[in-house]
């Protein structure tokens, strides 16, 4: 199986098959496709289509509050001295507040593997096909060393198990690109995941902390906040997340590339191969969290 890319190139295969219906998939074997705002296309490269396999292991260093059994690597590195202290759901001014109440500049459009994203009178409205992540960056021009991004929404009754929505925090250099993704699943798990240079099948990203939460994406509105704050030489990044009210996970971890170029932000989906997925966001909320 492949999937054609936005220029009529032709993605890699996918190398797992899914597995049976009701089965959760394994998290270091999903796959993901790249859709990039067109805010950010100088930058990043409107509508381009990538892939990522997940690798298992975790690497992140743990670091104070707590979801139902966490789990983080071993890192030799202390965290910084510096940003220390407890983050609050609202720490940091607003930088974009947008309810989709009109269109202002997130993607728009159609996928090859039928994936669509579009403005609707419920909100932002991301139609997830296959074993893949979804995401597209927000509309804005400059990034932030300290972001905070949160995402309210929904997803449709009939996403099966691995399904999911969360936010996205994008680092980029000349030369490289570091992103972090916190992602939420209908069956209560959470996952904090990096992913270094441009997507692909044979550059996988990495989970740095995993756990469950008894808030769970469905029919109702829930909100998800991931934090990612630079801190000092060496270049660590402090990663909070947020589920409902929740904080789960506080956690740093060290990348091999990561730059003082700032974060930018945006929203993140997955969808599984046995059912497509509907995910309406009613809110998103960015803030310089400096």
């Amino acid at each position: 199986m492949s999937i054609e890319g936005p220029m009529g190139s032709t993605a890699p295969p996918d190398p797992w098959a899914p597995p049976s219906a009701g089965d959760r998939p394994l998290v270091g074997r999903r796959v993901a496709v790249a859709l990039i705002a067109t805010a950010t296309a100088a930058a990043v490269g409107i509508g381009s289509l990538a892939w990522v396999v997940l690798t298992h292991q975790p690497t992140g260093t743990l670091r104070g509050a707590v979801s139902s059994a966490p789990t983080a690597g071993p890192s030799s590195s202390a965290p910084s001295p510096l940003d220390d202290g407890p983050v609050a759901l609202d720490r940091g001014s607003v930088i974009l507040s947008d309810g989709f109440d009109h269109q202002a500049g997130w993607k728009v459009g159609s996928l090859p593997s039928g994936t669509t994203y579009s403005y609707e009178a419920a909100g932002y409205t991301i139609r997830g096909v296959g074993e893949l992540h979804h995401w597209a960056y927000a509309p804005l021009r400059g990034p932030v060393q300290a972001l905070s991004a949160s995402i309210t929404a929904t997803i449709s009754a009939h996403a099966s198990t691995g399904s999911g929505f969360g936010v996205i925090c994008l680092q980029e250099s000349l030369d490289h690109q570091l992103r972090y993704e916190f992602l939420v699943t209908v069956e209560g798990r959470w996952f904090v995941e990096r992913g270094e240079g441009p997507p692909s099948a044979t550059n996988p990203n990495t989970v740095v902390a995993q756990g469950r939460t008894t808030a769970r994406p469905g029919a109702g509105p829930l909100t998800i906040q991931g934090v990612c704050l630079t801190q000092a030489m060496p270049q660590r990044t402090r990663l909070v997340f947020f589920v409902g009210a929740k904080q789960v996970i506080d956690v740093v971890d060290v990348a091999a590339h990561s730059t003082n170029a700032g974060w930018r932000g945006g929203v993140l989906t997955a969808s599984t191969a046995s059912a497509p997925s509907t995910v309406i966001a009613t809110r998103v909320i960015l803030r310089d969290a400096g």
